[in-house]
């Protein structure tokens, strides 16, 4: 307040002051995650940096954890930090503010600032984070309106946010036209701040996003494609916790290839998917990028990790423990079966002959076009529901459910198909892009069904089965019990039937 001469210039001067500092960080913090596609923004990380570049984050953050300390919750107490960031900044500003008003006791009552040499300074430091969170902020609104980011709405974002910034600054400081174009120095250098700033991560100056790891200097790597919650017995809380508390376990391997094939990778003839990676470095650091790559280059890669035990448990957490797991149900070609029915020592018995199998199974006799859901819930589980793969594979799983009445569609081939309707995508919208063809007759429907796979999970892994997604098959069918179920299914890639190619010329 003793920085400023008037105490509405002095409340916002104090709102500034309050505020810059968490809001560079966050500027800055954000201007990666926007230009280098590599980057991975640590939003979870319980050190909240931008509470401490602020005495008023400072305070929050302390407040905070005495109210869960005293609530009882298992966090600790601890303020010392908060504490002594908000008593030396306080001191320093003390000083400050003692020494300017010795310099100039009173020549500065009733002006914006009470001191001259202030506001220039002032001035850069609001104009840094202003120019650079307009563009950001007018990127957004480009983003928006044209469904995609563009570097010109970035750039005309900052030079708007300049102008207009420093217009309405030098209108608060003297309300005089004629200044408007005042404190050139101060500006120029926070202009120039800001276009270096903002040219760094647009073209990539450090070089980030081309950073690939040397084979011989990675000790250990690991990756995941999706961060799902499970609840480990370690007391990790997602698969990413896991993977990192566990990195010096993982091998990695082909996974330095992997990251130099994500920086070239360019989404054209294949879906691209987002990957995340670890590298344990020989010099103790650890690398964290994540790539957008074909499905077909992740499924190969993952049947190598799945070699690794400990990278097959961090995937399935049930192969760790089994402690406070249960079977709920199970579903296989869209037939869906409760198993509540099962007594406590039928669903161990499950889990266990499930457990045995699915240690032994590779990535490709796991994840088959064909494969069921078996649901699993877990207590204290961030989710509600754990869902892993069944398939044929599962043989004694298979046969114990069966004897215990159960029985499930394990393939296309065994359906009782009553009708199937034809979905084409042309890319023809104008004459109507997707048109059904529905067929009842029993005899074409033999044929048709043909090279037909039901992908009733992980359809987002189309690719690595090579199918025809352009033409999807909506099949109903009847199962043992007499029911009557829907499922999606999709023709293996090249091998659409003749009968089928014929239905849909007409």
């Amino acid at each position: 307040m003793l920085l400023t001469g008037k105490l509405s210039t002095g409340i916002l001067g104090t709102g500034v002051l309050l505020l810059i500092g968490p809001a560079t960080y966050w500027v800055l913090k954000a201007l990666p995650q926007v230009f280098w596609k590599t980057y991975v923004a640590d939003w979870e990380s319980r050190t909240n940096i931008a509470a401490y570049t602020s005495s008023a984050g400072s305070f929050c953050a302390a407040t905070a954890r005495m109210y869960e300390w005293l609530s009882g919750s298992d966090t600790k107490l601890h303020i010392q930090i908060p504490l002594f960031t908000a008593v030396m900044a306080g001191l320093v500003f003390a000083v400050l503010c003692i020494w300017l008003v010795k310099k100039r006791p009173s020549e500065g009552a009733e002006h914006a600032m009470a001191f001259p040499q202030t506001e220039g300074v002032i001035k850069a430091c609001i104009l840094y984070v202003l120019g650079l969170g307009g563009g950001l902020f007018f990127m957004m609104l480009g983003a928006f309106r044209n469904g995609e980011e563009s570097n010109a709405w970035f750039w005309f974002g900052i030079i708007f946010s300049l102008i207009l910034g420093s217009i309405i600054i030098e209108i608060i400081y003297h309300f005089d036209r004629r200044m408007l174009l005042g404190h050139k120095v101060w500006t120029g250098i926070s202009i120039a701040a800001v276009l270096t700033t903002a040219v760094v991560f647009v073209l990539n100056l450090p070089g980030y996003d081309s950073w690939v790891p040397d084979e011989k200097d990675v000790t250990n790597a690991t990756m995941w494609s999706g961060n799902t919650y499970f609840a480990y017995p370690d007391g990790s809380k997602t698969l990413a916790e896991y993977m990192e508390k566990h990195l010096d376990e993982m091998k990695g391997e082909g996974l330095t290839e992997l990251a130099a094939e994500g920086v070239k990778y360019t989404d054209t003839d294949e879906t691209g998917t987002f990957v995340t990676m670890l590298f344990k470095m020989k010099n103790g650091s650890v690398k964290k990028r994540q790539y957008v790559l074909s499905e077909r280059a992740i499924a190969e890669e993952e049947e190598k990790l799945y070699r690794e035990e400990t990278y097959k448990e961090a995937i399935y957490p049930l192969l760790l423990d089994t402690a406070g797991y249960e079977v709920k149900s199970i579903e296989s070609m869209g037939q869906e079966e409760s198993l509540t029915y099962l007594t406590q020592e039928q669903k161990e018995k499950l889990i266990e002959i499930y457990i045995e199998e699915l240690r032994k199974l590779d990535y490709s006799q796991i994840h088959t076009p064909d494969s069921g859901i078996i649901c699993f819930s877990k207590e204290g589980s961030s989710y509600e529901y754990e869902y892993y793969n069944l398939n044929e594979n599962f043989p004694e799983t298979m046969e114990y459910l069966e004897k215990n009445g159960i029985q499930l569609m394990k393939t296309m081939d065994e359906a009782n198909i009553i009708s199937m309707e034809f979905y084409e995508d042309t890319g023809d919208f104008e004459k109507e892009a997707q048109q059904s063809i529905i067929i009842t007759d029993p005899e074409i429907i033999s044929e048709a069904r043909k090279n037909l796979v039901c992908i009733n999970r992980y359809e987002g892994l189309n690719e690595q089965w090579n199918l025809e997604e352009s033409l999807s098959v909506w099949v109903t069918y009847r199962t043992p019990n007499n029911d009557v179920v829907d499922i999606i299914c999709y023709y293996e890639k090249g091998k659409v039937p003749e009968t089928v190619k014929s239905i849909l010329s007409k």
